[in-house]
């Protein structure tokens, strides 16, 4: 309607002025003109009142905003400060000027990888690049060398230590990363997805990467297993609000009342997972969410009601991530001066034998 066409021109307009820094006259004669030929000649003087203002003001305005405490639906971003403070909070909200880079995981050799692609390699092992450029035409892209995975993604693997000839069920595998790290590692690995357009993906870099898995298209709801597996990895579906330096939409995408219906079926995703692991299997739990209710809270309420669990110690890790609690948790603020890193949840729990 009008009224969003003419918001949509000022959104525009404001944009040019104060982030591109187009010439004032430029910027508000072209929204001028696309607000009429959006038949909605009467609203040209309105809209060239307002950016003429926004020229003359907007920078002032703009300095004196919390861009931070803006930048997020207050919802989320008072339940960032009540669990990180304020500062990581900030760090967390504040957008970079800068595009994400890219993280791979390489098979081997991370300092070789980083020198042929001109990256770094990070505490976590993973490899940094800051511009990447086209991926697939990176060298060892085709000869299956490595694989796009943030450096958060690729740490709840590593809690289960070596996986060399191991049974592992990998739920909710899609994209696949994890996959792969699992199969890069040795393991028999069951991957179970109920979206077969995703497990395709799964299938296709497995392939690229000369890597095998046991493909499963089914709800772990409802997926009735044929042998009991030496360990679990149980990725479950999250508000994904630790992944906000890539998809910054995320967190609009969100309301409150999504969390509970969340944390509701990863309860019950978690209690079926546990019922399948042999006593002194081990299963990590993990979440690309910020909010504790998915991570800190689900692991201290299933502890709670099963008594035969019990949390496992982890390592394999940088120890700057490993809680209080016992368990694995990164943020965004977590590097924040070489482009940062995903909001990671992880729990490495065992059962008592």
């Amino acid at each position: 309607g009008e009224t969003q066409d003419v918001m949509h021109c000022l959104r525009l307009g404001v944009v040019q002025l104060l982030w591109l820094e187009t010439p004032a006259h430029a910027a508000v004669h072209a929204m001028v003109d696309t607000v009429a030929e959006l038949g909605h000649e009467r609203m040209k003087g309105l809209v060239n009142v307002v950016l003429k203002r926004v020229a003359k003001e907007g920078k002032e305005l703009l300095a004196a905003q919390d861009e931070a405490r803006i930048n997020a639906p207050f919802w989320l971003y008072d339940a960032w400060t009540k669990t990180y403070g304020e500062d990581i909070a900030r760090a967390i909200a504040t957008p970079a000027n800068t595009s994400p880079p890219l993280d791979i995981t390489v098979r081997s050799e991370p300092e070789k990888w980083a020198k042929v692609l001109s990256g770094i390699v990070l505490p976590t092992g993973s490899v940094r690049l800051q511009e990447a450029g086209k991926v697939t035409a990176l060298a060892g892209y085709e000869d299956g060398e490595w694989w796009v995975q943030d450096t958060a993604a690729m740490l709840p693997v590593k809690l289960l230590g070596d996986v060399a000839n191991k049974t592992v069920f990998d739920l909710c595998a899609a994209p696949g990363g994890k996959t792969a790290q699992l199969a890069a590692g040795g393991a028999k690995i069951i991957a179970v997805d109920q979206s077969k357009r995703r497990l395709q993906i799964v299938e296709e870099n497995l392939k690229r990467l000369k890597l095998s898995a046991e493909l499963v298209e089914s709800d772990i709801l409802k997926w009735k297993p044929s042998v009991f597996p030496d360990a679990i990895l149980l990725d479950a579906p999250c508000s994904a609000t630790g992944t906000i330096r890539r998809h910054p939409e995320v967190i609009y995408h969100r309301k409150k009342e999504d969390i509970a219906e969340l944390v509701l079926l990863q309860k019950r995703m978690l209690n079926r997972a546990a019922d399948w692991l042999k006593p002194g299997g081990i299963i990590v739990y993990c979440v690309c969410s910020l909010q504790p209710e998915e991570g800190e809270l689900q692991i201290e309420n299933f502890l709670a009601t099963h008594p035969f669990f019990k949390l496992k110690k982890i390592s394999g890790v940088p120890t700057e991530f490993i809680t209080k609690q016992g368990t694995l948790r990164t943020t965004p603020a977590n590097y924040k001066e070489i482009g940062g890193m995903d909001g990671f949840y992880a729990a490495l729990l065992e059962k008592i034998t």
